[in-house]
């Protein structure tokens, strides 16, 4: 019975560990990007079609937002998302919204539904390539570049967002 119970604290010691270690090394990994250029990526935009990603936005400061339309934090971000989008327009300020939905349709649904102001693309592969080039696991993701398109945050939560805003975007 000691022998059992030895080794199945032993197993949860060890998967302790193990989920601390893939912690630390996403976040070293997340550091990493700060300063680097922006990995390109693009997909159609759902209103004009044309394709869109970091590159078209340098000269302005430009978030990021990883989401899907089936995911509730991303949904209870929307509106804090429009506050900042509101209060820094005029001040090269974009936000490019990157749906990894499966389903383009509920995406498309989602966008007009929640009259999203800003600029979104849809990636056709529910965002396999986009998450392994900016290091997530989760939405919403958040990454915002400097105007030359380096990173300037990465996986930061949206209560950050406004200071790091305050103290970038001028």
């Amino acid at each position: 019975m000691n022998i059992k119970f030895i080794l199945f604290g032993s197993l949860i010691l060890l998967s302790v560990f193990a989920v601390r270690a893939f912690a630390a090394t996403k976040n070293r990994t997340n550091a990493q990007l700060v300063q680097t250029v922006a990995p390109a990526f693009s997909y159609p935009e759902i209103v004009s079609g044309e394709n869109m990603g970091p590159s078209n936005f340098k000269g302005s400061y430009l978030l990021i937002d990883f989401w899907a339309s089936w995911c509730p934090p991303c949904n209870a971000a929307v509106p804090h998302l429009k506050a900042l989008y509101e209060k820094y327009e005029g001040k090269n300020f974009e936000i490019l919204g990157v749906s990894i939905d499966k389903d383009k349709e509920k995406w498309a649904q989602s966008v007009e539904h929640k009259k999203l102001p800003w600029k979104n693309v849809w990636t056709d592969d529910a965002g396999s390539k986009v998450s392994s080039l900016y290091n997530f696991s989760s939405i919403p993701h958040f990454v915002l570049l400097d105007k030359e398109g380096k990173i300037i945050a990465s996986g930061f939560s949206i209560r950050e967002l406004d200071s790091l805003l305050k103290n970038n975007v001028k």
